[in-house]
């Protein structure tokens, strides 16, 4: 069974920053395939873009290798991008056609193409929280760190790059991811 994992950024503000994307395709449990990468700056970058660029690179990189499979099982954290594919959201009551929110009509093109390649393909297509999607994320940030648009010299997340805030415990000050509570990282404060 394939799986594939995929995410997005835009940084730093969200609409018009610099989206990047990461994915990651596994086999079996095992990491086979994976890329992280800037789309591009600017007017029309947005996350959602970034999140439906991430699963059309996957797809397109799963259909033109020589990987076979009968089964793929998609994963990723953006609702939008979950619920469209799945037609749960903005879809006519016969799930033939997309009436997108008067916000988003620019993702038309994008989730065309998603579904296109999705039609020859058995698959199923799941929301994760982001601390699940670790991986992923990881590619679609690291990217953005090492173009310096995400400051590297700001304490950030092992697990997903986002920024380290310091919150108070019971007991003592400690660091903690700022994506709490999708991602549960923590950090002693030395």
């Amino acid at each position: 069974m394939i799986e594939i994992y995929f995410d997005g950024a835009c940084e730093p503000v969200n609409p018009g920053g610099t989206a990047s994307y990461g994915w990651v395709i596994k086999k079996n449990g095992k990491i086979i395939l994976e890329e992280g990468k800037i789309i591009g700056s600017g007017k029309g970058m947005t996350n959602n873009v970034a999140e439906y660029t991430a699963l059309i690179g996957a797809l397109k990189t799963l259909r033109d290798s020589e990987i076979k499979t009968d089964m793929v099982k998609i994963y990723g954290d953006s609702n939008l991008v979950c619920n469209t594919v799945t037609k749960k959201w903005g879809w006519n009551s016969k799930k033939t056609k997309w009436v997108p929110h008067k916000d988003v009509p620019h993702l038309r093109v994008l989730l065309e193409e998603t579904l296109d390649i999705l039609k020859n393909y058995k698959y199923e297509i799941k929301w994760i929280p982001a601390s699940d999607n670790h991986e992923a994320d990881y590619l679609s940030r690291r990217v953005l760190v090492d173009a310096g648009i995400i400051n590297s010299e700001v304490e950030r997340c092992s697990k997903c790059l986002s920024k380290l805030v310091i919150r108070q415990g019971p007991h003592s000050k400690f660091y903690g991811c700022s994506k709490y509570p999708r991602c549960k990282f923590t950090k002693k404060i030395e």
